[in-house]
């Protein structure tokens, strides 16, 4: 990540912070000085509430929401939050950077035929494959799992990513300069993805099925796990988190209606939003580590990154077992 890119990415992770003071208390009664201060890029507090997972803690959650993983890594690297998830890339940038965090659960999608991501084009684009994409303009969020689905995709096709010309962008502005056609593709991930295909007629050229692992990771500060009590706030919370999850995968007409009602969408573009999204729990061994690698490697080979990685030094399997 350049010095200009991180110091966007830090201002928006303190930004976000700064403008998440209301705090979720799972219980009047829990001391205020046990605290986890928590991350999320808009789902988890929701899941939580939906399945009750928020209520009789032990401890305070204090909530905060980011745009995307860079800025949930660069808000923990900042001290301003404990732990937070992220899909698979931001846990390398963050690796490469030195930033104090391990992963210490892994997700992964329950069904390998869906994605929540895909190469989107104009409801009128004459692209007609992947290929067509060299010296177009494609937006993409740079540092994300996106750009490594969008890499792939491109090689898969015989393009190089210096072929295309890549648009560094959020997803929301990513999807407003694809609606007027600034923009020739855009690599999006769901909620976006589902609101532009069904707001914008926008087109999928490639979905993300068999291009990414589809594994979300939770980070969480190293400082944190050196401190015996905290550490077993992070394996309640992080239980808890999984419970959630399992709920969601048994009640998804509950929890596509919370999600709609919370992110303020219809209820059809929730459905097709968490019915891509079931997710199960997946134990740190060797496949997620491999996984992992292959994305730095990509990265690397790129230019991306200023090193190569051991990606295994970004894990923890201390809870390993501990979880199910």
């Amino acid at each position: 990540m350049n010095r200009t890119l991180r110091a966007v990415v830090v201002g928006a992770a303190l930004a976000a912070v700064a403008g998440c003071g209301a705090s979720s208390h799972g219980s009047d009664t829990v001391a205020a000085a046990v605290v986890l201060r928590v991350g999320t890029l808009g789902t988890t507090k929701v899941l939580f509430a939906a399945s009750g997972e928020d209520k009789n803690l032990p401890y305070r959650i204090e909530w905060s929401s980011f745009p995307a993983g860079p800025q949930l890594v660069e808000a923990e690297r900042a001290k301003a939050v404990d732990v937070g998830e992220t899909a698979e890339t931001p846990p390398i940038f963050a690796q490469a950077a030195n930033t104090p965090v391990k992963i210490v659960a892994a997700t992964k999608l329950r069904d390998p035929a869906q994605s929540p991501l895909a190469v989107i084009l104009g409801k009128n684009s004459p692209i007609a494959g992947v290929a067509q994409l060299k010296g177009r303009k494609v937006g993409v969020t740079p540092g994300t799992v996106v750009q490594y689905f969008l890499i792939k995709a491109l090689a898969r096709a015989g393009l190089r990513y210096a072929d295309i010309t890549p648009v560094n962008l959020s997803m929301q502005d990513g999807g407003a300069a694809l609606k007027r056609g600034d923009i020739d593709a855009m690599a999006a991930i769901d909620p976006t993805l589902a609101r532009l295909t069904t707001s914008i007629g926008a087109k999928v050229l490639v979905s993300g099925v068999g291009y990414v692992a589809g594994y979300n990771f939770h980070l969480v500060r190293t400082e944190i796990l050196g401190n015996a009590k905290r550490s077993d706030v992070v394996l309640d919370f992080l239980r808890r988190s999984l419970r959630a999850r399992q709920w969601a995968n048994d009640h998804p007409g509950e929890w596509a209606a919370a999600y709609a009602a919370a992110n303020r969408i219809p209820l059809d573009l929730a459905k097709v939003t968490t019915g891509r999204a079931q997710v199960e729990y997946a134990p740190i061994d060797d496949s997620v580590v491999a996984a992992q690698q292959d994305e730095a490697d990509v990265f690397y080979r790129l230019g991306l990154l200023p090193r190569q990685l051991s990606v295994r030094e970004e894990f923890d399997a201390r809870f390993n077992g501990r979880l199910t």
